[in-house]
């Protein structure tokens, strides 16, 4: 296993191997959707030169992050989206004062991120405290593409996301977790901390009623007791059983095991004004 020494406080952290695995389920994107030129070229608009200087903490490329810094925090992540049921999502946890991390695929099941209903409710996640990070434009298998079609996947979102509330996430996981040494060289560059996790609830092969409960047991058996562990959660907040019975039962586990429930961030040590590339980071046209 590899390890990498986590910046802050020498927090060595373990990687679980996932080899090249992309047997995971992926709803794509309708056939109509691929002949939109900004499915493969990126929104309109003007080229970014962003800042990219590495500040903070946080390892920039790399092997990436796999848990929290600290005993008794966990973060819930939440891939794909965002979809009909990230806002029921993230009502559930502002209702228990619990805040959680999306990383959003910025053109995805038929969807824009920067059109329709989805720039509004991403500044409304913002602005509630909850993290916003990147998951890539189309969910690309970083795996086997370029290390030019990397960099497109990483700025294409940026771009949409500065139409959406005018600053660039520095935190993103790569599609299907892969992330190769060329992934990771592109992350460095742009400046990207890549976080992957260590609990998977494997939500998104349990869609189906009776079948959820495996992705409940799976995180009831691997969360330890009184609130000794250090999580990073991967579900994704594109499928309703989800929202409606892993989510309520995740919140239940989180409150009686004396977890504290974070943002990647904040479970990192990373102060909040370190988590984007706002606008006065960069030189725009």
């Amino acid at each position: 296993m590899r390890c990498f020494l986590y910046a802050a406080a020498g927090f060595a952290l373990a990687t679980p191997a996932l080899g090249n695995s992309t047997s995971w389920v992926w709803q794509d994107n309708p056939s109509s959707v691929l002949k939109d030129p900004e499915y493969h070229a990126g929104p309109s608009g003007a080229e970014m030169d962003l800042d990219r200087a590495h500040i903070g903490p946080v390892l920039y490329g790399g092997a990436g992050v796999w848990q929290c810094a600290n005993r008794g925090h966990i973060a819930l992540t939440f891939d794909d989206g965002p979809s009909n049921f990230t806002a029921n999502i993230a009502r559930a946890f502002e209702k228990e004062n619990m805040r959680v991390t999306f990383f959003m695929t910025g053109y995805n099941l038929g969807r824009k991120i920067d059109s329709g209903p989805w720039p509004a409710l991403i500044r409304k996640l913002d602005k509630a405290g909850h993290q916003i990070g990147s998951h890539s434009w189309i969910h690309k298998n970083f795996g086997k593409v370029s290390a030019k079609e990397i960099e497109d996947e990483m700025r294409f979102n940026e771009k949409a996301f500065m139409k959406i509330f005018k600053k660039v996430p520095r935190y993103m996981r790569p599609p299907f977790a892969i992330c190769p040494k060329a992934c990771a060289e592109v992350m460095e560059n742009l400046g990207y901390h890549i976080i992957q996790f260590n609990l998977d609830t494997l939500d998104y092969k349990h869609q189906k009623k009776g079948l959820i409960q495996k992705s409940i047991n799976k995180i009831d058996k691997q969360m330890g007791p009184n609130g000794t562990g250090s999580y990073i959660v991967l579900n994704h907040d594109i499928h309703e059983l989800t929202a409606t019975s892993l989510v309520p039962a995740v919140i239940k586990f989180v409150k009686q095991r004396g977890y504290k429930a974070v943002t990647v961030g904040e479970c990192l040590n990373d102060p909040k004004v370190n988590w984007y590339r706002d606008e006065w980071g960069g030189v725009y046209e």
